[in-house]
């Protein structure tokens, strides 16, 4: 029989080959960003490894740093104003979001539904 990966409350957990894989992404995306931290996507990657952990912080850290180095980057912005968002931190991510309106992205109407029904939940708890 399979073990399922839940704790006593029902909780999911990630099962420990995940967690050593995300382990050693983590690992090898910081060395990767300490070598060069000049690189916009070693930053984006390793915002991405933070944010499936759900370290919204160290995430945001990361997306602000790629952002920084790559304003054109509309998929940085996206999941640094998700971040933002999951942090609590509304203000900050209609800021960021405003300036992703500001770079005319494809899907305009359907993004500011997005983020307006995101930004009424972190609202609204």
């Amino acid at each position: 029989m399979r073990r399922a990966w839940w704790d006593a409350r029902q909780q999911p957990v990630s099962p420990p080959r995940f967690v050593s894989r995300r382990t050693q992404s983590l690992r090898s995306f910081s060395k990767a960003v300490a070598i060069n931290p000049w690189r916009a996507d070693y930053h984006q990657v390793l915002a991405l490894v933070h944010s499936r952990a759900r370290r919204w912080d160290a995430a945001i850290e990361a997306l602000s740093s790629a952002v920084g180095f790559n304003p054109r980057n509309l998929e940085a912005r996206l999941l640094l104003v998700r971040g933002l968002l999951c942090a609590w931190r509304p203000p900050e991510a209609r800021a960021e979001f405003q300036a992703l309106l500001g770079q005319d992205p494809p899907g305009r109407d359907e993004l500011k539904a997005w983020f307006d029904g995101c930004a009424a939940r972190s609202i609204g708890r």
